[in-house]
């Protein structure tokens, strides 16, 4: 009886494959060769079904071998491809950057371009009468803060009127009483610190909404301005030494990562101003050691420093600039916050200053009110005597 049947439905060819596949079970190939023939009905040699057999073992072996190639091709496609992916996105990312670049670039030359030609076009306004002042004694020395002039701002609300016109009497206002405190407490220096946001800019959309000139004029007039507060403070002192910090009103473009680290307005002002006072022997302008945004000197043996303050609060002052210059100050002026104010953080005094521009649309929203008003500290030797909380309105 034949031990490998057909089984149902089973095809010729798949009971050949079937038989010869178990070969070595059966026994030599002629054993195979009898099972098949009486099954199928034909008389066939073994070597028929032996070399039919290894033909197909031989096509077999030569498809796994090609399957294996086209997986290693498949999958080196794969892989170039990723990298052609990888190779696009840096590609992507380095055009968007050199295109910021660019831009940024491109801005920067419009800027000096219009600072340029505002420059040659400007015209210098009439300046304002001398104040008459008595000389006064040398026990003391005058630290002058002038911060937050925000010029070019049209303000114009129930509690407040702005403009180039106000703030030229304000700071003639200023002036006298500069010339006061000359007079009561001495007259041998006087440290004039320029703390930003000398112009009111264009970074936010209600500081272009209020601005009743562009940033370029804006420059112009408060140099102008603030040149001819300088040289009439000059007049009350044997020596005027002049600081200057920029604010953050004083930055070319909205967006701080489009503006290069120390590119401010507030420094073309106080350059602008050094400029004009250079034939006057009694006064010098001093750059910052420390870093731009901080100012630096001793007054009376008393160490200062000067910010404008939206880098630093009240609070931590005192501590971020003793950690970052390993020398604890014993005044620290601030400005940024539009109000004059006293803290003593240990004993450090931190005097803020207000504003000469006032109240302005931002503080009518926040429903603040303040008077236009700076700080003038009289120092010696055991630190600040006296602080004028000078009104300008």
């Amino acid at each position: 009886m034949n031990s490998w049947p057909r089984l149902e439905g089973e095809t010729d060819k798949q009971y050949i494959f079937r038989v010869c596949s178990n070969k070595e079970l059966i026994g030599t190939w002629n054993d195979v060769a009898d099972i098949l023939n009486e099954t199928l009905g034909v008389q066939r040699d073994e070597c028929c079904y032996r070399k039919a057999w290894k033909s197909f073992q031989q096509l077999q072996g030569a498809s796994e071998v090609n399957l294996s190639d086209a997986q290693e091709v498949l999958d080196a496609i794969r892989e170039e491809r990723r990298e052609l992916e990888k190779a696009k996105v840096k590609f992507r990312d380095e055009r968007n950057e050199v295109s910021r670049l660019l831009r940024v670039q491109a801005r920067g030359e419009s800027m000096r371009e219009l600072i340029e030609r505002c420059i040659k076009s400007y015209e210098p306004d009439d300046g304002w009468k001398h104040i008459d002042y008595v000389e006064g004694d040398d026990l003391y020395e005058v630290i002058v803060h002038l911060t937050d002039v925000h010029a070019g701002a049209g303000i114009d609300n129930s509690f407040n009127q702005y403009d180039k016109n106000i703030m030229r009497d304000r700071l003639h206002q200023y002036c006298k009483e500069i010339a006061e405190a000359s007079y009561m407490y001495g007259h041998s220096k006087c440290y004039l610190v320029l703390g930003g946001d000398l112009v009111n800019g264009a970074i936010h959309v209600n500081s272009r909404l209020e601005n009743n000139e562009h940033v370029i004029n804006q420059v112009i007039s408060v140099s102008e301005c603030i040149a001819e507060f300088v040289a009439e403070v000059s007049r009350f002192f044997a020596e005027v030494h002049v600081y200057s910090v920029p604010g953050n009103h004083s930055r070319l473009f909205p967006a701080k990562e489009d503006n290069q680290y120390g590119e401010y307005l507030d420094k073309l002002v106080s350059y602008i101003v050094a400029a004009k006072c250079a034939n006057m022997e009694n006064i010098k302008f001093h750059e910052n050691t420390i870093e731009d945004s901080i100012a630096s000197f001793t007054v009376m043996g008393n160490l200062v420093y000067a910010v404008h303050g939206d880098k630093d609060t009240v609070g931590n002052v005192v501590q971020n600039l003793t950690m970052m210059t390993g020398k604890k100050p014993q005044i620290v002026l601030m400005g940024h916050r539009h109000t004059n104010g006293l803290t003593t953080v240990y004993d450090t005094k931190v005097y803020e200053s207000g504003c000469v521009s006032g109240p302005d649309t931002y503080c009518m929203d926040k429903r603040l009110r303040n008077k236009p008003e700076q700080t003038i500290l009289v120092v010696g030797e055991k630190g600040v005597k006296c602080a004028y909380d000078v009104k300008l309105d």
